[in-house]
């Protein structure tokens, strides 16, 4: 039977990542005794382990710089592309039945909008009502 040399080389790869973490294990064990030996309590021996191990592994995942979301990229389109379907399909309802509301992905941002309601006086800083044309205060014209 021919074996292909990818297949053949991630085939060792995968049987090295395999002996790293055996002989990782060992490590932790030592450790964790190590540990005991120094005094340290059980429950935090372990918890110095676990970390390690946490470590290590992500490392293991990790692989050659890829991250972790990447090796289930084309999960993750599947997904949006039947959420986005959804979320038409949900709009075209939501519109039929509410026609009244307006949709927050249709408003239209290029218009000017209106004065504030509440302004300051540029001379005493005093807070004023939007529709003020004089500062009561100081007398100051307000200019829009």
């Amino acid at each position: 039977m021919k074996i292909n040399k990818k297949h053949e080389k991630s085939r060792k790869y995968y049987i090295f990542k395999i002996f790293l973490l055996i002989i990782y294990f060992i490590f932790l064990f030592e450790l964790y005794r190590i540990l005991i030996n120094y005094g340290a309590t059980p429950l935090l021996a372990l918890l110095i382990d676990f970390f390690a191990l946490l470590f290590f592994i992500g490392i293991l995942v990790k692989g050659k710089g890829n991250s972790l979301f990447s090796r289930f990229k084309h999960e993750k389109t599947n997904l949006e592309d039947s959420d986005q379907k959804k979320k038409e399909e949900y709009l075209k309802q939501f519109e039929k039945y509410h026609p009244q509301l307006r949709r927050i992905d249709k408003i239209d941002l290029s218009q000017k909008y209106r004065n504030p309601i509440v302004r300051k006086c540029p001379n005493c800083r005093m807070i004023l009502a939007g529709f003020v044309k004089k500062c009561p205060n100081c007398g100051e014209n307000i200019v829009k």
